[in-house]
């Protein structure tokens, strides 16, 4: 609520436009992701606070601009750092494997590891990477929820599971945002996030 949410809607459409151009994304983090899909042809959605039209979107807290990979594509390591969507706080990082656009291992030896791991092995189309988003709420603060946490500035929040509101075709009981600090995002070899510093920011 203490954010100026039209600079911050002006910003969700730049990253838009810059964003709805590009065919890849590259994810890093100091805590050791590394994710690569092809993200051509895919919808981008701006979630800043304004819903003035039928079909678009609001929250709150808001602040983020957001995308769907393409379909059973995205590879490599997630090491999530940050809140996990009705999990919450990890008290270690955890490391998901993805192959296919799917998550085939979940590696921590925290309870909230535990959480996860069970709930991606047991629901249907839990393993499915959903979503990609990129926070720009300069006002959201590290607390624990990820609801204030993946609309913070520089944070990187990937969602496994359902689809379906981003225009993909895979149907899941759960859509689970996880939180990743200090990440680097490249999107055609332009540097979009660099360390939790977005190219606004230069």
């Amino acid at each position: 609520a203490l954010a100026d949410y039209e600079a911050l809607h002006d910003e969700g459409k730049r990253l838009e436009a810059l964003w709805k151009k590009k065919e890849h994304i590259h994810i890093t983090s100091s805590a050791g992701t590394d994710l690569k899909a092809p993200i051509a042809g895919e919808k981008v959605f701006v979630e800043c606070g304004f819903a003035l039209e039928a079909g678009t979107e609001a929250a709150f807290s808001d602040g983020e601009v957001s995308q769907m990979p393409q379909v059973n594509t995205a590879e490599g390591i997630i090491v999530v750092d940050g809140p996990i969507a009705h999990i919450g706080q990890p008290a270690s990082p955890i490391t998901l494997k993805v192959e296919g656009g799917r998550v085939v291992s979940v590696r921590g030896e925290s309870p909230q590891a535990d959480e996860l791991r069970h709930i991606i092995e047991t629901i249907k189309n839990a393993d499915n990477i959903a979503e990609v988003g990129i926070g720009l709420n300069p006002a959201c603060r590290r607390n624990g929820d990820f609801e204030e946490e993946k609309k913070a500035r520089g944070n990187v929040h990937i969602a496994i599971g359902d689809n379906i509101f981003y225009g993909g075709d895979v149907r899941s009981p759960v859509h689970m945002d996880m939180v990743i600090y200090q990440p680097t995002v490249i999107m055609d070899g332009h540097k979009v996030v660099d360390q939790g510093r977005l190219f606004f920011d230069d």
